[in-house]
């Protein structure tokens, strides 16, 4: 009890550097709903800043993408500052290369029809690729399992579900994470997962939050499909919605296909908008994108915000300066190492327990599914318990202390309310 009352392991330089790329990386994705039911999602791009795009996607109240819209049909602004020279082109035409994971749900409630309609919508969906698109298949039970390698042959990565077998429980946002991953390292102008599930996530050590997070910082947009009425609605809509993406209400297998050929619908109708940030110099480091949409009943919009860091858009890069932007994240990204290095020095992960103890239940949905927020990354040969999940290399104000692996509801004290105790400690 007393080695599980604080967790002990080792942050390597990795899980440092891994934390400071992850936090440079960081996008967060938005989407909103005008009057008329017309929802706008966007996704900013901003890897060569000033020069930014936006993936944006807009469809009506019944989630069928909009085609036909024009640069008059958006407005633009940063930072509440209007953009009035913008590029508007839709995917289709951007000739862009697309990589897709499509994550299947094998626990045994998939056994029989709903597995054989599964793997039927998915055959669909590979059709409706592009021969340079790239797929690949993740399946999941009680453990997630990547079947092959992202390629151009659809027929071989799909040719592995039909010697799937449905059985154990339901280890969903450890799949995603793990098709994130397999997204993560490719190069591709548009990279989705299609996350299908017909239960509550009851076997992994991520969470949707996570999902969410990990995709943001990939550049994933997250698709998820709640089959039958036992799925967590509520966390696969927000853990789609943050990342972009749409979630999907499935009540019966024979409707899988359709679902699946919206989704690609979606997928190749989303437009890219493409400007030049008015910013002389950034100041933040955190900029918002605001793009809105004109229909005959009201106004549909969504905003998300970037990290604009490197450069500036006049002579300031031109001495050699990171501009105001690039020292404020630089900053930002020595203090979160600087507080991580305090807590090496005590050879720790911040997390441990609160003065009562691990709560027994969530004190949100009442879930006994309770499990400790770790924090680093820890050396090869630690091993954690199976009620510990990980919680990322940054420290931040997010942070919690415990997860509930059904609801994702995190709370506690924090680990930067820990973290400025220790240095004070240290003072």
């Amino acid at each position: 009890m007393a080695a599980r009352a604080l967790i002990r392991g080792r942050i390597s330089a990795g899980g440092l550097c891994g934390g400071a790329l992850w936090l440079l990386a960081l996008l967060q994705c938005a989407a909103a709903t005008g009057a008329s039911g017309t929802r706008v999602a966007i996704r900013v791009q901003p890897e060569r800043w000033p020069h930014v795009r936006c993936s944006t996607l807009v469809t009506d109240a019944a989630g069928v993408p909009i085609s036909g819209l024009a640069k008059e049909d958006f407005s633009v602004s940063e930072d509440g500052r209007a953009i009035t020279e913008f590029r508007v082109l839709p995917f289709r035409l951007t000739q862009e290369k697309m990589a897709v994971a499509l994550v299947i749900d094998r626990s045994g409630s998939m056994q029989g029809k709903p597995f054989a309609k599964a793997r039927e919508a998915a055959a669909n969906f590979a059709s409706r690729l592009a021969e340079t698109d790239v797929l690949a298949v993740v399946t999941f039970g009680g453990r997630s399992r990547t079947e092959g390698p992202l390629t151009t042959d659809k027929g071989a990565a799909l040719a592995i579900l039909d010697q799937a077998q449905s059985r154990g429980r339901t280890a969903l946002y450890d799949a995603v994470r793990r098709a994130i991953t397999s997204l993560s390292h490719y190069s591709a102008d548009q990279k989705a997962v299609i996350a299908l599930t017909d239960g509550h996530d009851n076997a992994s050590r991520a969470t949707s939050e996570q999902c969410a997070d990990t995709a943001n910082s990939a550049g994933v947009v997250l698709y998820s499909i709640g089959l039958g009425r036992s799925v967590n609605e509520k966390a696969l809509r927000a853990m789609a919605d943050r990342s972009g993406g749409s979630f999907f209400a499935v009540a019966s297998p024979t409707d899988l296909t359709a679902v699946y050929q919206q989704i690609a619908g979606q997928i190749r109708n989303r437009y890219e908008i493409a400007y030049t940030s008015p910013h002389k110099s950034v100041q933040g480091p955190w900029v918002t994108v605001r793009i809105s949409v004109k229909d005959s009943d009201g106004l549909a919009a969504a905003q998300a915000q970037y990290l604009a860091i490197g450069g500036t858009a006049t002579g300031v890069a031109e001495q050699g300066g990171l501009g105001v932007g690039g020292y404020a994240a630089l900053a930002l990204v020595v203090v979160n190492l600087t507080l991580i290095g305090l807590v090496v020095r005590r050879r720790i992960v911040v997390s441990g327990p609160e003065p009562s103890g691990k709560p027994s239940r969530c004190p949100k949905c009442g879930s006994q599914s309770v499990a400790r927020i770790a924090y680093g990354l820890p050396a090869r040969d630690h091993v954690y318990d199976e009620d510990v999940i990980l919680g990322g290399c940054v420290v931040g104000d997010h942070c919690r202390d415990w997860a509930c692996k059904d609801c994702a509801h995190t709370w506690g004290l924090g680990i930067q309310q820990r973290l400025r105790k220790l240095r004070e400690d240290h003072r």
